[in-house]
């Protein structure tokens, strides 16, 4: 996160996959950038939907990433 910090990054999204078992599940992790860290703004782990008004009006769904 430090990299996205000092390059002034204001939002950044992340897609995890724990334990990298093959796109069983996923995570989704939205940061944006406060007082020059990055903080978490917004998560969903598998099952849940993403949903969030900034940086502008999102909703991802982690089983949808799962289809393809």
């Amino acid at each position: 996160m430090l990299a996205y910090a000092e390059a002034r990054i204001p939002w950044h999204l992340l897609l995890v996959e724990p334990g990298f078992t093959g796109c069983e599940s996923v995570v989704l992790r939205l940061f944006r950038l406060r007082d020059g860290a990055c903080v978490e703004h917004a998560a969903a782990k598998q099952g849940e939907t993403l949903v969030s008004g900034e940086p502008f009006p999102l909703k991802i769904s982690t089983e949808l990433l799962l289809d393809y």
